[in-house]
């Protein structure tokens, strides 16, 4: 089967969109866990590379 490079590109897009939000979901589970064992925010922030905005868009 012979695949497009518009095809190609879409597909390249979908895997990279679905890595990045993977890498945020693993982020937001560790911030979860960090600041459940009470670590400093600022320490929370600075390991996960998180801003405050999006640890409260995802309820964290």
């Amino acid at each position: 089967m012979i695949q497009s490079p518009a095809y190609e590109w879409i597909e390249a897009e979908g895997f990279e969109k679905g890595m990045q939000q993977g890498e945020l979901h693993a982020k937001l589970a560790t911030a979860r866990n960090m600041l459940a064992e009470k670590a400093e925010l600022s320490f929370v922030l600075r390991v996960t590379a998180l801003s405050e905005e999006q640890l409260r868009e995802h309820g964290v």
